[in-house]
């Protein structure tokens, strides 16, 4: 099917740029980037530690964001709860996190609490108190979490499609999120001594924005936080790696009356247009509400409630890596038709590409998304550490929209090659007496093999 967009936007010549960052390189070597944002009364102050998830020792998935979370409730030497009702009567939010591509602290104050609040987050991230009782509690609610998520029909292919999108053992390939096997035996000294390899100065970046000269921050956020020593080496992020073969992988939920689909790979692009011609291909595959498989599978066959994606991108030393994932839910008994459907799709944009009204829309929509989402000074400062800590600058975050309104529709035909169906992993979750059997068929004729989850299935391949 070759869809048209009668009437599509306009993409603007002159896309919107987020404002200029003033870059300052504290004495112990960390990074300050300031972002002024005039007439905004909250302000915020992103702390960026370049080790992440996928830095996680082998068996600790999770410790990452426990250890960030740790260092968001203050620092040793305080009394239980001060550190807290501090950052209230500022009226701030801290919070901490991680994933595979580093460790954050995040914090939202009103502008004239700006000042105070730097001084009280730099002995939070450099001597956290890591009290065991809140460790305790903080495993708790995570191996409970971990357990809700298993019940969740969507985490299991989801986190199946991210395994199989890079070669085993990779650590991309983890959860980055933890549970009872990874978390159940930590404690302080375990927190003590990860915090004591990767937290330091040559770890570090900060990013402070909002109405900064209304604020009067000036030069504090390098002072404090130039104050730091520590000395660690730098960390290197692991080498990531697209899978060798895509694989399909199903997992059994019985009596379930819908099935849930992933669809995902990693891809390498060469260059800056190859990535924004792949995120524009998925985006018009699933990405948004006229996108092929909404059309196809909601509009016209009528089994879904709607696709939608996540896309990925890393910086690597030879050009880019995207990963990314088309998730929805179909009837469970019409789950072979819709699957044939999803495919052909697929294999339609492979071997014909979008046609370029289509490009042009699906480029346009993206665009549109970057200074809509940097409305918010939070919004704005995520976006920004994303793309850091995914290796790439300033100015090619600050060319995300103008590389999107400018693309070609001929780049977007080139990158759509990625979605043939025989190079995609597919992952799924549903009744296996409600045509589950079907697909096997569809993945011997694309060579591919099937997996169940505990077990290979016996499947021919070319």
């Amino acid at each position: 099917m070759t869809m048209t967009h009668q009437g599509a936007p306009p993409v603007a010549t002159e896309a919107w740029r987020p404002p200029p960052a003033r870059v300052q390189a504290a004495k112990n070597g960390i990074t300050v980037r300031q972002i002024l944002v005039p007439g905004r009364e909250l302000a915020t102050v992103h702390i960026a530690v370049a080790p992440g998830g996928a830095s996680e020792p082998a068996g600790r998935d999770g410790i990452a964001a426990l250890l960030a979370a740790g260092c968001a409730m203050g620092p040793a030497g305080r009394r239980d709860g001060t550190f807290v009702h501090e950052l209230e009567r500022l009226g701030a939010t801290l919070t901490g996190g991680a994933d595979h591509d580093g460790s954050q602290l995040t914090a939202v104050v009103p502008g004239r609490g700006l000042p105070a609040l730097l001084d009280m987050l730099v002995p939070a991230l450099t001597s956290p108190a890591l009290d065991e009782r809140w460790i305790r509690a903080a495993v708790a609610r995570r191996v409970a979490a971990s357990r809700t998520e298993a019940l969740h029909p969507v985490h299991r292919p989801a986190d199946a499609i991210r395994r199989l999108s890079y070669p085993p053992g990779s650590p991309y390939g983890r959860t980055a999120r933890g549970g009872a096997l990874s978390l159940s035996d930590v404690d302080r000294d375990l927190l003590g001594d990860l915090h004591g390899r990767w937290y330091g100065p040559a770890n570090t970046s900060v990013i402070v924005a909002g109405d900064l000269e209304r604020w009067r921050v000036g030069d504090r956020a390098v002072e404090t936080f130039g104050a730091w020593h520590h000395p660690v080496p730098a960390a290197a992020p692991p080498v990531a790696l697209p899978a060798a073969r895509p694989t399909w992988e199903v997992h059994a939920a019985p009596g379930a009356r819908q099935a849930v689909l992933v669809l995902g790979a990693a891809v390498h692009c060469p260059d800056r247009e190859r990535l924004a011609g792949l995120e524009t291909a998925v985006h018009t595959l699933a990405g948004w509400s006229p996108s092929r498989l909404n059309v196809a599978l909601r509009e016209e066959m009528g089994c879904s409630y709607g696709f939608h994606t996540d896309f990925v991108a890393r910086r690597t030393g030879t050009g880019h890596l995207a990963e990314f994932r088309v998730y929805g839910a179909v009837d469970a008994d019409r789950l072979a038709a819709a699957t044939d459907r999803l495919l052909r799709e697929c294999a339609d944009l492979a071997e014909r590409g979008p046609a370029d009204e289509e490009s042009r829309a699906g480029a346009g929509n993206l665009a549109a998304r970057v200074p809509m989402l940097a409305q918010s000074v939070r919004e704005l400062v995520g976006q920004t550490a994303a793309g850091l800590r995914r290796g790439f600058t300033l100015d090619e975050i600050a060319e995300q929209a103008p590389v999107l309104a400018g693309l070609a529709p001929a780049a977007v035909r080139a990158a759509a090659r990625a979605l043939a169906p025989q190079r995609l992993n597919l992952a799924l979750i549903g009744d296996p007496a409600g045509g589950m059997a079907a697909l096997e068929p569809l993945a011997t004729a694309l060579g591919l093999p099937v997996r169940r989850a505990g077990g290979e299935s016996a499947v021919s391949r070319r």
